[in-house]
């Protein structure tokens, strides 16, 4: 082995450990995976501004809005953020409080 071949290897060498170092440093000052993150990623399906009508024997008993809807197929839920529901008696009329 000549005396250039082992100082190229050695550069390299120092080179991989210093872009090692740097991306082991870069990842720990990443923002952490969040409860909200993983919600995105593992929905089947996205809503963005969400109402559901809530009828019995066709008349209207609640409104329901949120902001964002996620549903997962699997186990058949929805999650739904910032959420606003509207409730309406018998006949229809919007219930006050």
């Amino acid at each position: 082995m000549s005396r250039e071949h082992g100082a190229r290897s050695s550069i390299g060498a120092s080179c991989s450990v210093l872009l090692a170092l740097f991306m082991f440093a870069a990842c720990k000052s990443g923002t952490p995976v969040t409860a909200t993150q993983a919600v995105l990623d593992s929905a089947d399906q996205v809503l963005v501004g969400m109402t559901h009508y809530v009828t019995d024997a066709g008349l209207l008993r609640a409104r329901v809005r949120a902001d964002t809807a996620y549903f997962f197929s699997n186990t058949q839920r929805a999650e739904l953020r910032n959420v606003h529901v509207t409730f309406y008696d018998e006949t229809g009329n919007r219930r006050r409080r």
